[in-house]
This record gives C-alpha cells, structure tokens and sequence, in this order.
C-alpha cells in the first residue's frame, strides 16, 4: 500500500513539474506584445505541442496560464502583422469611411475616444 501511495505522489510531482516546464516554454516564446504564434510552437516543439491537451485541455487553457494570446500572423508587405489587429484596423477604417467619428466608435464600443485615436495610431504605425 505504502508502495503504491509512493508511485502515485512520485507520478503527480512528475506531472506537476512537466506542466509548469511546459508553461515556461510558452512564456519564452511570448513576444513583447504578449502574442504567441501557436503554428510555430507547433513546428518547433512537437513533443510539448501534443501534450497540451493531456496536461491543460485545450490550448486555450494553457495560455491561460502563460498569460499569453494566440495570434495567426500574416505576411503584409515587408511586415509582419497579427491577424487580429489586420482585423481591428479594416473595422476601424470601414467605420470611419461609412461616416463614424472616433468619438462615434467609442460610444458603440462603451470606450473612450483616446483608446480607439491610440489604437488606430498604433495600427497605422
């Protein structure tokens, strides 16, 4: 019994350790902006990749955890932009192109004029 007990804390400390080593390998590869591009983990670290549901559930999960986005990056010229702000920019520009002011966009968002001026300003950067 006492062998048995053993086995099994010894399984949960492995199992403990490996999650938290997988996490910190997702943390590394966050970038500053605290994206992760989830198709390059995948290319470069297959072994923790198709552990990710076994030890966390679902990718989402894990990114929980490492507080970090996932992102699919697109090639846009000569830069490399995410996908989501690509998407965040076209909204912005087909909003204001259909007559909608900054201050506009805010009030449909519930933010402020500043955020959505600083967001578009960043984008076009």
């Amino acid at each position: 019994m006492q062998t048995q007990t053993r086995t099994s804390i010894k399984r949960k400390e492995n199992t403990l350790l490996r999650k938290e080593q997988i996490v910190q390998l997702v943390r590394s590869c966050i970038n500053e902006d605290g994206i992760i591009d989830m198709g390059e983990f995948r290319r470069n670290y297959k072994k923790e990749y198709s552990l990710i549901n076994h030890y966390f559930g679902s990718v989402s999960n894990l990114l929980n955890l490492a507080r970090a986005t996932k992102t699919v990056q697109i090639h846009n010229g000569k830069n490399n932009i995410t996908l989501r702000n690509r998407l965040a920019l076209d909204m912005i520009e087909n909003l204001r192109d259909s007559g909608y002011s900054f201050e506009d966009i805010a009030k449909k968002y519930n933010v402020t004029r500043t955020a959505v001026n600083n967001l578009y300003h960043m984008l076009t950067k």
